[in-house]
């Protein structure tokens, strides 16, 4: 419980430098259109949906691209030198992807394209892998395509 607790403050520390990161990027690159969630995750909506939401448990499928906050690349979807192009579906609320994408998709509907700002706590905290880092802050443009 102790170990739990360091790391709950942990992260909630992390949270906050990485809230700031995530403002003064903003800023910088003039972004205003800017949401943000309870959890401290930001998006901006470029294609509005329509109908519903996805619940958990559905099959969700979706179209993305992943970038770091220095605008690296690290994996897509859509782009062909990733080695795979095809729709990435997974089962909405059942931790199969990270904590940030399961918020993110809830958010949407059908049709709907947004990019999302997943501060490090959401994404892989201090064990992202080699080409992401510890501590990431993460962009995702995703697109969700359908849902069942």
């Amino acid at each position: 419980a102790e170990a739990d607790a360091a790391a709950k403050k942990k992260e909630g520390a992390q949270g906050a430098t990485d809230d700031k990161l995530l403002q003064d990027y903003f800023k910088t690159k003039k972004i205003t259109n800017v949401k943000k969630t309870a959890s401290g995750m930001y998006y901006t909506v470029t294609k509005p949906g329509s109908g519903l939401a996805p619940k958990n448990g559905q099959q969700v499928s979706v179209n993305y691209t992943g970038v770091t906050l220095k605008g690296e690349k690290f994996d897509s979807n859509t782009d062909p030198s990733f080695g795979h192009v095809e729709p990435f579906t997974f089962q909405l609320g059942k931790r199969n992807v990270i904590r940030g994408w399961d918020e993110a998709v809830a958010l949407m509907k059908k049709g709907m394209k947004a990019t999302f700002y997943i501060p490090s706590p959401l994404a892989y905290g201090a064990n992202g892998p080699d080409k992401i880092g510890p501590n990431a802050i993460l962009i995702f443009d995703i697109e969700l395509l359908s849902f069942k």
